[in-house]
């Protein structure tokens, strides 16, 4: 036990130097960071307003909003605006929550990993997971935050539905649930990725150990699915509602074999810049170690089926990486949701630092087991380093119009496919049609509007705020017809000269509240079975 806490001690030390750079003052600049500091700042105000869970982003496109939290992964929005509720600057959240992620991950790791291999070498494992190639680019080059936080999420989900499935432990598969449902929350398409072998492992474990839980098993996924329901249900089934969600050609995003093989470091966004080309490695030392795994493959016969499993695995998400299998990809559309083949360097990380925990106990030497992992840290930490950081406060993107104008997201992503061409801020949010129609105690928040109206005729009021289904108007109290104008805006009339009060409110559709349901019984069902648990505890 004391060795233990050590082993975990030293592994928080090595997890918090392989970020050493995000205790700095100021902002590495990486891909999508900027973006996230945008969505904290958003998501917070409509958290600040009351919404619980917000989806729209007020003051987006030129403030006319976009539904981006309808489409986005929350956990991450939901960590940045605890951390800023005591105090953190939204960078420093990002940050910080970066740093948490890394230290979860690693000691989850390291816990799914001493489930099959002494301790020395589950320490070991994990901190070749810590410093694969891969984590590094998602934090320092492409600040894809939820990515971090999935692959953070995902051992742990691995290590408790092993310890549900050796020992048909019901806590363990409901803290799997939970994990999972985390997973899903962190980053939508790894969740989809992470599920899908998630499954296959699951049902390896039931064959090697010998169980039937199949019914149980299913209801963990069933119920991580439901807990994360919020999320994915409304963002699946409403997609047609926003422009530019597949905007990646596949053909475009295979690497060469080379990349995969061949260390390298850059900071551009693809393939295709030659000269500050993204790193697409999958790391010398992971390697490495899946080619002596396949010796103890051979040599040993306690773990073949489990190591032959990995294995086997290892070389699928290899494949499916490369060119070859584009037809794969075109034959199967549900996997080109992960839009970049190379995105399946998360689950290459999971795999061939799990196999390497079992080539270091096939070697037997903790010498060499401390000269590989010794290797790795020399050969990545650099990766930690980025070429120079930002001075900024948050106010640098909150205030600056080429951050908030846009719909936060390349590609005009998440933009309603109504809204066309209005690129100027209106003055005011309400206008009348013949100018007629007095306007006071307007009060805004992300999620609502209110005023009161003078009019002195009909009138039609234009809405300054992009089309989107159930935003909704109610006059006096009673809910109206909205048009949709043919720029993507939406109005309404008021039917006679007097006064009004209007009030505007995004509210749900019934995929959203269906969704909301779905999650709140799911967590329900969690707390009363965790409850019944203790119950029957206690009486024994």
């Amino acid at each position: 036990m004391v060795k233990d806490k050590i082993l975990i001690i030293l592994l928080i030390f090595f997890s918090l130097f392989s970020v050493r750079s995000l205790f700095l003052q100021g902002f590495p600049p990486t891909h999508d960071g900027e973006y996230h500091i945008i969505r904290f700042y958003e998501f917070y105000k409509a958290l600040e307003s009351g919404v619980i869970y917000p989806r729209w982003a007020m003051d987006l496109n030129f403030g006319y909003g976009v539904p981006l939290f309808n489409y986005v992964y929350p956990l991450p929005n939901y960590i940045a605006a605890i951390l800023h509720f005591f105090g953190f600057s939204f960078i420093n959240a990002f940050k910080v929550s970066m740093i948490i992620a890394t230290l979860i991950g690693a000691i989850s790791f390291y816990y799914w990993m001493h489930e099959y291999v002494d301790d020395l070498y589950a320490f070991a494992a994990s901190l070749i997971y810590v410093f694969s190639p891969y984590r590094f680019l998602d934090i320092f080059i492409r600040g894809s935050i939820g990515e971090v936080w999935s692959l953070s999420f995902f051992p742990a989900f691995l290590f408790f539905v092993t310890k549900a499935v050796r020992y048909d432990n019901k806590k363990m598969y409901i803290a799997s649930s939970i994990m999972l449902a985390l997973t899903i929350l962190s980053h939508n398409i790894l969740g989809l990725m992470f599920s899908g072998f998630g499954i296959l492992y699951v049902a390896f474990l039931l064959w090697q150990e010998k169980r039937k839980d199949y019914k149980r098993t299913m209801f963990t996924f069933l119920l991580a699915f439901g807990m994360s329901a919020i999320f994915w249900l409304p963002a699946l089934l409403e997609k047609t509602y926003v422009k530019g969600l597949e905007i990646y050609d596949i053909g475009q995003n295979f690497p060469e074999l080379y990349q995969l093989l061949v260390p390298s470091w850059g900071s551009g966004f693809s393939s295709n810049e030659l000269n500050n080309q993204m790193s697409y490695q999958l790391g010398v030392v992971n390697i490495l170690l899946v080619l002596i795994s396949l010796f103890a493959l051979i040599k040993l016969k306690k773990g073949r089926p489990l190591i032959l499993f990995f294995v086997s695995l290892f070389l699928i998400v290899c494949f499916l990486m490369l060119s070859f299998s584009k037809t794969v990809w075109e034959t199967f559309p549900l996997i080109s949701y992960f839009q970049f083949p190379w995105r399946l360097l998360s689950l290459s990380i999971i795999i061939s630092s799990f196999l390497g925990g079992f080539a270091l106990q096939f070697i037997n030497k903790k010498i060499i087991a401390a000269v590989i992992v010794s290797i790795q840290i020399i050969i990545t930490f650099q990766y930690g380093i980025p070429a120079y950081i930002h001075q900024r406060d948050d106010n640098h993107y909150i205030l600056r119009s080429n951050f908030i104008n846009s719909t936060n997201s390349p590609g005009n992503l998440f933009n309603t496919v109504w809204f066309k061409g209005v690129s100027h801020r209106s003055k005011q949010r309400l206008e009348s049609s013949i100018s007629t129609s007095q306007f006071t105690n307007v009060t805004q928040t992300p999620h609502r509007l209110t005023a009161n109206v003078i009019a002195k005729s009909k009138d039609q009021i234009l809405v300054n705020i992009a089309y989107f289904p159930e935003w909704n108007v109610y006059l006096n109290g009673k809910k109206i017809k909205v048009n949709k104008t043919a720029d993507g805006r939406f109005s309404f009339w008021l039917p006679k000269n007097g006064g009004f009060t209007v009030d505007l409110k995004f509210e749900n559709t019934p995929i959203r509240h269906a969704s909301a349901i779905i999650t709140i019984v799911s967590i329900m069902l969690v707390i009363i079975a965790l409850q019944d648990m203790r119950i029957l505890k206690y009486r024994l």
